[in-house]
């Protein structure tokens, strides 16, 4: 009897996997991640992490809600299926954010280096969870008009200067790779590859780069200069200038495809395939697991934005400085 209930159990969890979590899990790896994960049962109200602690293990919400709560922040609300916690794991950084069960909750709890460790062992579920968290993002951006959530960009003295002048050589290619989020903490060998085997586009001010359909599989990171994408319905428009991977993590999901990109200023791009890309990481696992937490980095960052702003939308009008008077 009791081994038929862990048969059930494991069975359960599979099916949670892979029906639920991100990058919906194969048979092969769902049963991998079941043995190494264990179940924590918590009532409403009880704390699961507190802001500040040291960050180790993931959470899989496998019933219930719980809240993301930190001071002077909107509550993140997750639910049946959601991931929590592993964006603190991937920036290795304390827990940002205090974990409270909003109801009587059931969690699956997995050691963050032992998922790595199945991405490591299983390449391609780990490009499918790249993928599935780049589309994932998309409705937050596409919620965030009309700048999509992501910071104005203008350069500085020494970068419009550069933006003239640059060359596109595979020094300022791994200059510009380092610089960027995604890949600041892969190995160098990993980014000589991508610096060496992609192209350079230069664009002069004003140059349409692409049209809506026409970046397929391809990954741009600038070099220098100013480029600009947007798209309608809803509307949005976002900046990219040195040292950022063109639209971040929808970019993995290929979402490029819905987007123009025109240069805002001279610019000059690194450009690269996907297969490009997946080569590299069959031979520096290093890059992946630096996507991974250049993903973890920019989904927080816009979760926070988005926080922000609702808690700024439920704030009442400040009162005027002018204060009119009448005559009676």
């Amino acid at each position: 009897m009791h081994a038929e209930l862990d048969r059930a159990t494991r069975v359960k969890r599979e099916l949670f996997l892979r029906a639920l979590v991100p990058g919906k899990a194969p048979p092969p790896v769902a049963r991998q991640l079941v043995k190494m994960m264990r179940e924590l049962s918590a009532p409403r109200g009880a704390v699961l992490y507190q802001r500040g602690a040291p960050a180790k293990d993931a959470y899989f919400v496998y019933e219930g809600t719980v809240d993301l709560l930190a001071e002077g922040e909107a509550s993140m609300p997750m639910e049946k299926g959601d991931v929590m916690g592993m964006i603190d794991c991937a920036i290795q950084r304390p827990r940002g954010r205090t974990a409270v069960a909003r109801t009587d909750v059931d969690l699956l709890v997995i050691d963050a280096q032992d998922w790595m460790d199945v991405f490591e062992e299983n390449l391609g579920y780990s490009r499918m969870v790249m993928d599935t968290l780049g589309r994932m993002q998309r409705p937050l951006v596409l919620e965030l008009t009309p700048d999509g959530g992501v910071p104005a960009r203008e350069l500085g003295p020494e970068e419009a200067l550069h933006a003239g002048v640059a060359a596109g050589t595979v020094v300022e290619r791994l200059v510009a790779l380092r610089s960027t989020m995604h890949f600041e903490v892969a190995s160098v060998q990993s980014l000589c590859e991508l610096a060496v085997r992609g192209d350079v586009l230069r664009a002069t001010a004003g140059t349409r780069l692409l049209q809506p359909g026409e970046a397929g599989d391809r990954f741009f990171v600038v070099i220098a200069g100013l480029v600009e994408v947007e798209r309608d319905d809803p509307t949005v428009r976002i900046t990219h200038g040195p040292g950022d991977l063109v639209l971040g993590n929808l970019s993995l999901a290929g979402a490029l495809d819905e987007f123009r990109m025109s240069a805002r200023t001279d610019a000059v791009l690194l450009t690269f395939p996907r297969s490009l890309l997946d080569d590299v990481i069959e031979d520096h696992f290093d890059l992946a697991q630096s996507i991974f937490r250049g993903i973890a980095i920019e989904r927080d960052r816009l979760m926070t934005v988005r926080a922000q702003r609702q808690l700024a939308s439920q704030r009442p009008p400040p009162l005027s400085s002018h204060t009119e008077t009448t005559t009676p």
